[in-house]
């Protein structure tokens, strides 16, 4: 037996549950002085006191012995290294044979400061998504209740205006509140699929208070052709 190997074998114990070298000693009912002698190759516990380390600190005695942390691989570890292999090849199988899915993956944004938008384009040779997934006021401070809020998505197609889509609508809430929970997807499967990449867009959202007055923001959609 390699004393001094034990020695540290022992220590990377105590060190692996942040544990002193007297509080380690009291766990085992020794001396910090017969700890540091194990610890420096200088003493080995006796059997009681391995057995104690290997209770206390689930370490088999052969390990400490030999100082060589023991690899155990039972069934269910096998299987589980195989399943995930087996996943990997299936969604690799996938991912080649649907290379061509996705192509194009574009960030969007606004060039409007009073707004922050966050959401992307993908692309494929089958379809196209554009997905809003956060708009945030960060303009003045608005705490008024609006009686009816709507968000719809518009674009200008050939010099006319179309309506591309519009979110759900808020009734009593503040812009804010409306905004929080303010998402939108659409998918288009035009076969050249550059409705949302060569359309200017822009989302209008439309607030009106109790008195009927309506204020009206238009916020343009930008998006990243990197």
């Amino acid at each position: 037996m390699n004393q001094e190997k034990i020695g540290k074998f022992i220590k990377n114990i105590r060190l692996k549950n942040n544990l002193s070298q007297r509080e380690f000693a009291d766990i085992l009912g020794v001396t910090f002085q017969a700890v540091s002698k194990w610890e420096n190759g200088k003493n080995l516990p006796d059997m009681l006191i391995l057995k104690e380390i290997s209770n206390k600190f689930n370490v088999d005695i052969d390990e400490i012995i030999n100082a060589k942390k023991n690899v155990k691989i039972d069934m269910l570890t096998i299987l589980n290294v195989t399943l995930i292999v087996f996943a990997f090849l299936i969604m690799s199988f996938i991912m080649v044979k649907n290379k061509n899915l996705i192509f194009s993956l574009n960030e969007i944004k606004s060039s409007n400061n009073d707004f922050k938008i966050v959401g992307s384009v993908a692309r494929s040779e089958r379809k196209a998504s554009l997905i809003i997934t956060e708009v945030k006021y960060n303009g003045k401070d608005d705490n008024t209740i609006y009686k009816n809020l709507d968000c719809i998505l518009y674009g200008e197609v050939n010099g006319k205006k179309i309506k591309l889509g519009e979110c759900e609508k808020g009734n009593n809430k503040t812009l804010n509140n409306y905004l929080k929970n303010l998402k939108l997807k659409l998918d288009n499967y035009n076969n050249e699929n550059s409705l949302f990449v060569n359309t200017k867009m822009y989302l209008e959202i439309s607030l009106k208070s109790d008195n009927l007055k309506t204020i009206s923001y238009k916020i343009p959609i930008d998006i990243n052709q990197n």
